[in-house]
């Protein structure tokens, strides 16, 4: 795939969006590891985590705080605890694909989200390597461009209190293969939200060989960057 990939994009990625939802997950439509961080690791390109509950995102913040917690310890699991807590922070986005499916409920995010957040703080309920280092994630959002639903209620969350520290918005303009265009914040930031809730992925590409292809936003990609993942060298940590 990453052979395919850099076809398409002329340049092997910078990073690669991977779904996370519980520890010990061996559903191959989530990152595995073992198989998959040696690939990464070689090629130099960073883990993108997206929380995949997409069903779930009209919930209650009763779910949404289950979710979070199972997001967080996926996540950890799958990097070690001690190694992810010596990085600045970790974004992770919620996937939220919208009409036909559901679109998001204010509720499930909050809970979502700060359950997220207190799982890198090591305040969860499963267990993983390393207890006690403290890591720190940043929850975001990834939507369709016209859920308007998901951004409005995107919104009244953080109004609330919620964090969201980016969204990832997808809209392609036409299914396929084609090149990504350049950076476009007029064409790629949905109307319903506002320039204080910074767009900092767009997915202009879908469904090109099986693979969908994104651009950061070149005014936050330093940030982003810093926020995902380049697995480690070594499965070390799994040793207890």
């Amino acid at each position: 795939m990453i052979v395919v990939a850099k076809r398409q994009l002329g340049t092997v990625p910078q990073f690669w969006g991977r779904y996370f939802k519980g520890p010990g997950d061996q559903n191959s439509v989530r990152y595995q590891a073992q198989l998959e961080g040696p690939v990464l690791r070689a090629n130099n390109i960073r883990v993108l985590p997206i929380a995949q509950q997409t069903n779930h995102v009209d919930g209650d913040g009763s779910l949404g705080s289950q979710d979070g917690l199972r997001n967080a310890a996926a996540i950890i699991a799958s990097f070690g605890r001690t190694y992810l807590s010596a990085m600045p922070g970790i974004f992770v986005f919620l996937d939220v694909e919208g009409p036909p499916r559901q679109s998001l409920n204010a509720e499930y995010y909050r809970g979502w989200s700060d359950a997220l957040i207190a799982g890198g703080k090591g305040d969860m309920v499963f267990r993983d390597n390393g207890d006690g280092d403290p890591i720190t994630f940043w929850p975001g959002v990834y939507g369709t461009h016209g859920d308007d639903e998901t951004w409005t209620s995107l919104l009244a969350t953080i109004a609330d209190g919620a964090v969201c520290r980016g969204t990832w918005i997808a809209r392609p303009g036409k299914i396929g293969c084609h090149p990504l265009g350049p950076w476009n914040e007029q064409f790629i930031r949905p109307t319903s939200l506002p320039a204080s809730v910074p767009v900092l992925v767009w997915q202009g590409v879908q469904e090109c060989k099986s693979i969908d292809y994104n651009r950061a936003n070149p005014d936050t990609s330093t940030n982003l960057m810093s926020g995902l993942v380049l697995p480690p060298l070594s499965d070390e940590w799994l040793i207890s």
